[in-house]
């Protein structure tokens, strides 16, 4: 049974072992970051509050199963979470499945995979994209909207492309994983070999 403190006197040197997935959240919240520390060889899960502040410009990728983790974010990403957990991606069809009307879909679609220099960066101002690759792992470009040159946005389609310009970083997502890009992410999606069978939730921000 592991000891619920340290002995009056000792003197604990606390040694930070891993950081938990919910660490890797967004900026301009107040956030909850949980780590293990080592104290007596007794590990501790310990959680302090953190401010994620404007200078962090970093997409958000992690495992299916931690998607609920980053409902402080949007309250509808829980929801996302939620419709995962009783539906099987791999089994809906082609097509726009509503969850919450125009708030709240998905949209189930294959996608031809482009080369990296193909694939062009867009952005979105009124949605959130969550995206899921299903059947093979699928990369993304990624470039902060503030570093992007200015473009004409369309407004009823909720969209803004830019082409030739390349990305600042690459990550690829795996099946099994998820991809989360914010208004201000400018991402470059569907870099892959062959075609990408996906599911990309639009989420009212």
């Amino acid at each position: 049974m592991a000891k619920s403190g340290v002995r009056a006197g000792h003197r604990a040197r606390p040694r930070i072992l891993e950081p938990h997935p919910s660490s890797r959240l967004r900026k301009n919240l107040h956030c909850p970051v949980f780590f293990f520390v080592e104290v007596q060889n007794y590990l501790y899960l310990c959680s302090i509050r953190i401010y994620i502040t404007e200078k962090t410009k970093t997409m958000i990728v992690d495992k299916l199963e931690n998607l609920g983790l980053y409902g402080s974010l949007s309250p509808l990403l829980k929801e996302v979470a939620a419709w995962i957990g009783q539906h099987d991606l791999n089994k809906l069809e082609n097509g726009r499945h509503e969850i919450m009307g125009s708030r709240l879909y998905v949209n189930v679609e294959d996608d031809r995979g482009k080369r990296p220099d193909e694939a062009v960066i867009e952005y979105h101002r009124r949605m959130i994209d969550v995206q899921v690759p299903l059947n093979r792992a699928e990369t993304y470009g990624y470039t902060p909207v503030a570093d992007l040159p200015v473009v004409s946005f369309d407004t009823e389609k909720d969209i803004a492309k830019v082409p030739g310009v390349s990305p600042r970083s690459r990550v690829t997502v795996e099946p099994g994983e998820f991809a989360i890009f914010f208004p201000q992410d400018g991402h470059a999606p569907c870099i892959a070999e062959g075609m990408i069978h996906k599911a990309v939730f639009k989420v009212e921000k």
